[in-house]
């Protein structure tokens, strides 16, 4: 999964499922319509997990909200300033529901990213920082946010909300990962777990990477792309052998060259973007997109999706956005996630236009964001 990034701040909105807040910072109904996320400043990132989010101002400094599982907003807090999930008292901090507050103990943050049990922020110097469950970080964090140590300077991070891996790009474009492995998730030819930063090698430097629940992709600089862990996904790597699902070391994506643009989502949906404009997509999510026909195996050729300027890929649903700016959502249409101010309903739908004048920005399950156009 990718964060979205704006060179200029703006005002968050957030719609979809609110029961811990993710949306308004207290929990609540499901809110169908977008509305500005009160207490932050302008904003130009903005990330989360489907229980609490994070966004990122234009001076480097990092604010929190939603429930207080593992500490994840970025502080404890007490009966004074949360409340339960009930949107009573505060009982138990883990099930506190914070509203948006900046975190202590962060400054000059360029990066930031969450999977399901910890946060992930990189500095502009490259150091990364590190809070949440200790069980996927070499420290605890109960002092908040700590350094990751054994790192180069990094460029960009890279995780997924039902992660427990991350990856991080070096200036040189080499490739680190740590966290889980047991599905080969690390890249590093072996099924196991690893809270220390280790690098995965690659035939050449990596322009980007991005992360699904069990399986990475690597788009290197020459427009190759590779790919590893659960092949189940089938988000356009094969296994080397038919005895396992489990691809321990990156391997390449056949059938397409040249690719300019990558997107993945936990779906598990992949969207290759060449540089001729030709769009493909793989993976098992593929039915968000296309719920009436069978799943495919392998890369497709979608011409309808070239209309496109970029996607934003969740795991519940997503959002294609025009040149233009016109929005069109589709998946799991739950919560009022679309965007379509519809009600909580059990079916997925296919790409449709919908009405937000706002440029989409990230989706975790059923909750979504986006940046207030000027």
């Amino acid at each position: 999964m990718v964060t979205s990034f704006r060179s200029t701040p703006a005002t968050l909105l957030a719609w979809g499922a609110n029961r811990t807040g993710q949306v308004t910072g207290r929990p609540g109904p499901d809110v169908l319509r977008p509305e500005p996320v009160p207490g932050l400043p302008p904003v130009v990132a903005v990330t989360g997990n489907g229980t609490a989010a994070l966004a990122l101002d234009a001076d480097g400094q990092v604010w929190g909200w939603g429930l207080g599982m593992h500490g994840l907003p970025g502080r404890r807090i007490g009966a004074a300033e949360g409340c339960g999930l009930d949107g009573g008292l505060v009982t138990e901090p883990e099930l506190a529901v914070c509203p948006p507050a900046r975190i202590e103990g962060l400054a000059d943050i360029v990066d930031v990213t969450m999977h399901a049990d910890n946060a992930w922020v990189r500095d502009r110097a490259g150091r990364v920082w590190c809070w949440g469950s200790p069980h996927h970080q070499a420290r605890p964090s109960d002092a908040g946010p700590q350094p990751v140590d054994g790192l180069p300077p990094v460029v960009q991070l890279a995780t997924d909300p039902q992660s427990g891996t991350v990856y991080a790009r070096d200036a040189d474009g080499g490739l680190w990962s740590w966290g889980g492995g047991w599905e080969g998730e690390l890249g590093r030819g072996k099924r196991r777990a690893d809270l220390v930063p280790g690098r995965v090698e690659l035939p050449a430097p990596v322009r980007t990477i991005a992360a699904a629940p069990s399986a990475c992709l690597a788009l290197l600089v020459d427009g190759r792309v590779h790919g590893w862990g659960h092949s189940e996904s089938e988000i356009g790597f094969l296994p080397p052998t038919a005895k396992t699902l489990r691809v321990m070391a990156p391997v390449r994506v056949e059938g397409i060259d040249a690719v300019e643009h990558l997107w993945l989502g936990g779906g598990v949906l992949a969207i290759y973007r060449t540089a001729t404009g030709d769009t493909f997509t793989a993976g098992i999510g593929t039915d968000r997109l296309y719920p009436a026909d069978p799943v495919p195996r392998g890369l497709v050729r979608r011409l309808d999706l070239d209309r496109f300027a970029h996607f934003v890929l969740g795991r519940q649903c997503g959002f294609a956005v025009e040149s233009s700016g016109a929005v069109w959502s589709f998946g799991h249409a739950q919560c009022g996630a679309l965007g379509d101010g519809t009600p909580d309903l059990d079916e997925v739908r296919g790409l449709a236009r919908v009405p937000l004048d706002l440029a989409p920005a990230f989706s975790a399950f059923h909750t979504a964001y986006g940046f207030a156009r000027a």
